[in-house]
């Protein structure tokens, strides 16, 4: 038994030797020219995409309500099985590149995103897009962005029939998406951009006057200071008119809004662990919203402001075959004031989540 344990010894460092041989190219090889893909792979890309996220509010319920859902109260406006959950999020992308106008380079991406909560299968949603983008100079792009969710899932709202009596139903709405962007290099480490956005969001006829045309503007700047860090921020104004604003009646809700919102993040490059090129990045955002109601019988909504607060911190990295990894924390917050300070409590919440995301470009 000991010579076999002292024949194991040689052995081992042989299967060693071995196995590095075939990891480490030969010089022949290392000087040896690389064979050219075939065009189609010169031209087109794919990416693959997983988040393991978990959540522990998913429809953003104020304290009061998770007290009411805990309680087992109203059980109608509460169809979730529970209020946090586990989400498996895939996306796949194809990048199609070539030159086009005056031989500048461009691009098409098609995507698809499938929201998958394992719990609460009414959250459940996949969204649909295309993204292009076409380079008029070298440091000069237009580019234009266009997606689509079926039906996304809001939450239960109170419905009153015509009847006079009152229920809570589900709210839903179709969302379509739209981006034109226009962007540069101000400076070898300075970029900026400028882009329009509209949102439109058709919800179920029950709740048709919650319908909803959002148009914004927002400025983007990323300044590369230095090979390790980086900054980038954005301002961003939106105006959102419901319609239930052209509706005279005042008990038709106005969901109007006029909103602003600034962001700052930075993002560290490290210098150890360099096969894993690990980096570090957070990110703090504010929202202001004013809501634009003159229907004063609303309590929840006249006279009312909201400041939402998002908060991220996170490592990404880089892991073997080409392998990315990303892992990060979320926290989400609102805050109200209204003219009855007594109802500010059934509208503010807290969110926290976690996610792991793995993916790979082929």
């Amino acid at each position: 038994m000991l010579g076999l344990f002292n024949k194991s010894k040689a052995v081992f460092p042989l299967i060693f030797v071995i196995l590095v041989s075939f990891s480490v190219p030969s010089e022949a090889a290392r000087k040896k020219k690389r064979p050219k893909k075939p065009k189609f792979w010169q031209m087109v890309t794919f990416n693959a995409q997983l988040e393991i996220r978990y959540d522990d509010n998913v429809i953003n319920y104020s304290d009061d309500e998770l007290d009411l859902y805990a309680g087992g109260e109203n059980e109608s406006r509460f169809p979730i099985d529970s209020e946090d959950d586990w989400i498996f999020i895939p996306r796949i992308e194809a990048r199609i590149k070539g030159n086009l106008f005056g031989g500048h380079t461009a691009w098409l991406e098609p995507f698809f995103r499938y929201d998958y909560y394992s719990r609460n299968d009414i959250r459940r949603f996949y969204k649909i897009g295309l993204n292009g983008r076409h380079y008029l100079f070298p440091s000069g792009y237009v580019e234009a962005e266009y997606s689509i969710i079926p039906d996304y899932y809001y939450r239960n709202q109170y419905y009153e029939e015509e009847s006079g009596t009152g229920t809570y139903r589900e709210a839903n709405f179709l969302k379509h998406y739209l981006k034109l962007e226009y962007g540069m290099n101000l400076l070898p480490s300075l970029k900026g951009d400028v882009s329009y956005r509209y949102e439109h969001k058709t919800f179920n006829e029950e709740f048709s006057e919650r319908d909803l045309s959002e148009n914004g503007l927002r400025l983007d700047g990323i300044w590369r200071a230095m090979d390790w860090i980086k900054f980038w921020v954005f301002y961003g104004l939106e105006r959102a008119e419901a319609k239930g604003a052209d509706i005279p009646d005042l008990d038709v809700k106005d969901v109007s809004y006029d909103a602003w919102e600034i962001l700052f993040g930075v993002r560290y490059y490290a210098d150890f662990l360099k096969k894993y090129k690990p980096e570090f990045v957070t990110t703090l955002k504010y929202r202001r919203i004013k809501y634009q109601t003159l229907k004063y019988v609303d309590d929840y909504r006249f006279g009312r402001k909201d400041s939402n607060y998002y908060f991220r911190i996170g490592m990404a990295g880089r892991l073997p075959a080409k392998v990315g990894i990303e892992l990060d924390y979320n926290l989400v917050g609102k805050r109200v004031t209204l003219l009855d300070t007594s109802k500010e409590g059934q509208l503010e919440f807290d969110s926290n989540s976690i996610s792991l995301t793995l993916n790979r470009n082929f």
